[in-house]
């Protein structure tokens, strides 16, 4: 299997409080892959680990058979783009401005973008149905558009591996959709590892090939939506992350084949 990421006995912490603990995994290169696990349960940390933005207090890592050790901050940007949960720009680029910075990684200090990256960046805006917002400023945008503009940052970045941070936050249903399908289109026709983490097990079911199971500081499950006990497999780690109470049960169903992922809650028994 050619891997995307291969991790080893990783720990992680944040202050001193662990946050993952033994973590042994090899992550396919190719795959839509989806974190899911309760608040908290160190989704955002994984991401951060495997796009160079932290180090494992212990274990190794290597990206695309690459010791991460031995990368430089531009060399792991050249393989990894990283798309937080927000971003809070100190200063009023435009969006094209802001878009185009995604090129980074390839140039020097000193070299301002090239007209090659101009015209990369007006076709991924052209494509994602963003080019109107070209010239507005990057500050004015609202949260939704802001997350569809860092988006196609990290897709103008045009690394083999994207990850993203709860990436239909602050997104409308439409919306929502939307980028999931884009991030589908990456996938399949760029042959983009895809990286990302949900709260909604609804929209990982539906767009993953596989989902990772985030539970006791650890990759508790992995699960391969090919399986053929996929939705049993899935509902009984749902139970065990999300349930409260015996009273509580998480179902999953599906509409018009698309999953329904519902809880009868009882909170106040």
């Amino acid at each position: 299997m050619n891997t995307a990421f291969e991790l080893n006995n990783v720990f992680a912490s944040r202050g001193k409080t662990q946050v993952l603990k033994n973590i042994s995994q090899k992550i396919p290169q190719h795959k839509i892959i989806s974190l899911i696990g309760a608040n908290g349960a160190g989704k955002t940390t994984l991401l951060r680990l495997l796009a160079g933005l932290e180090k494992p207090v212990s274990g190794t890592l290597s990206v695309l058979q690459k010791d991460s050790k031995s990368l430089t901050r531009k060399e792991f940007a050249r393989y990894v783009s990283y798309i937080p949960q927000e971003h809070r720009p100190v200063f009023a680029y435009t969006v094209r401005d802001f878009a185009v910075m995604g090129r980074n990684p390839y140039q020097s200090e000193i070299k301002a973008p090239s007209k090659e990256d101009w015209e990369f960046t007006d076709y991924v805006l052209e494509k994602l149905r963003l080019k109107d917002f070209a010239d507005r400023p990057y500050t004015h945008l609202s949260s939704g558009e802001a997350r569809l503009i860092l988006l196609a940052r990290g897709i103008i970045q045009n690394a083999p591996i994207m990850l993203l941070d709860e990436p239909t936050s602050n997104l409308d249903f439409y919306n929502e959709h939307k980028l999931m399908e884009i991030i589908c289109k990456l996938c399949k026709e760029e042959k983009k590892t895809i990286i990302f983490s949900i709260h909604n097990p609804a929209l990982a079911i539906q767009y993953s090939d596989i989902v990772y199971c985030i539970h006791q500081n650890t990759i508790f499950e992995v699960i391969e939506r090919a399986d053929s006990s996929f939705d049993e497999k899935i509902t009984r780690v749902l139970n065990l992350i999300y349930k409260k109470n015996e009273a509580s049960q998480i179902h999953l169903k599906y509409v018009d084949d698309k999953p329904f992922v519902y809880i009868k809650p009882h909170f106040l028994r």
